[in-house]
């Protein structure tokens, strides 16, 4: 199935953004969403499913229309909003309350104790980051990625690239090399993305419960996988990210804050001790952040703006 821009829908051209159905992963049962509850009736006609599914991805990847201001405001400045008087400015109507609104200011701009560190570890990652890829960390990127993954709008996948000849792989590398010397210019195909709706393991389907899975050319994260590796050694190196990260870094996963709950709550058993603790869902977290919030987080662990708007 294809998601359609509003003006080419009617016309049967592809938009920048593709949805495809599939089932469960392997081992389990594979459920086709051949058919979608909507509003207690079961559309089973493809162009009725196609429209539900649509309707409802647009409603959760398009939060910026409803929330037009501050950092969701589309083309925001964010130098401008991160001056403290016009950050209170823009949310003081916002039923927060000035308080909540300054310990939210303060996290955001996050006030570094060690200045002389931060500006070290800021000057450090950036000249890293001048530096263009070479064909050795290309090569070394396709060798570490994993086998069998799904491929992007293209249809490359990563098994292809694994078997692609050397002479292939350096006409690809000389592409990448002439658009990041371009001002690091993004191709154009690198900004589209394949919207896969994967079932949460429900029998009676709706829009709502098929999870949302964005595939984006592999190319592009083989490329800003070299950069991320150099951002992740500077981050090390100055201890950047807090110990209790476990997401997004090398050499730790959810297993690890896992095991350390495990722990927790055992040792609480045996010390007859109380532990409390608390959890939160929020519903589609990752869809709705806008733009400008991204790249203030890259920018806040000390990536140059540049690189944040280009990893972005």
């Amino acid at each position: 199935m294809e998601k359609k821009n509003e003006k080419e829908a009617d016309e049967g051209r592809p938009g920048k953004i593709n949805i495809d159905i599939m089932g469960q992963k392997k081992g389990k049962i594979k459920i086709s969403i051949d058919s979608v509850i909507e509003k207690l009736s079961i559309l089973t006609d493809d162009q009725e499913v196609h429209h539900s599914l649509t309707r409802s991805f647009e409603e959760s990847f398009n939060r910026q229309k409803h929330y037009d201001e501050g950092f969701m405001k589309e083309n925001v400045n964010i130098e401008w909003l991160l001056e403290k008087e016009n950050f209170m400015k823009v949310y003081a109507d916002k039923g927060i309350g000035n308080e909540n609104i300054e310990i939210i200011y303060e996290a955001i701009v996050k006030p570094e104790d060690d200045m002389d560190k931060r500006t070290k570890q800021c000057e450090e990652l950036k000249i890293e980051l001048e530096k263009c890829p070479t064909i050795d960390e290309l090569n070394n990127a396709i060798n570490r990625s994993k086998k069998g993954k799904a491929g992007g709008p293209t249809g490359l996948t990563y098994n292809m690239l694994k078997l692609a000849s050397k002479e292939m792989v350096n006409d690809i590398y000389k592409e990448m090399v002439e658009l990041w010397n371009n001002e690091l210019e993004i191709a154009d195909f690198w900004q589209n993305r394949w919207l896969k709706a994967v079932s949460k393991g429900d029998y009676q389907i709706t829009a709502e419960s098929a999870r949302p899975i964005m595939l984006i050319e592999v190319t592009r994260k083989l490329w800003m996988s070299i950069l991320m590796k150099r951002i992740e050694k500077n981050w090390r190196k100055y201890k950047v990210i807090d110990d209790a990260q476990h997401a997004y870094t090398g050499g730790s996963n959810t297993d690890c804050a896992i095991s350390q709950l495990y722990a927790a709550l055992e040792t609480a058993k045996n010390q007859y001790g109380t532990i409390a603790m608390g959890s939160w869902d929020y519903k589609k977290a990752f869809d709705s952040p806008a733009k400008s919030i991204l790249i203030l987080s890259w920018i806040r662990a000390g990536v140059p703006k540049k690189f944040a708007e280009y990893i972005v």
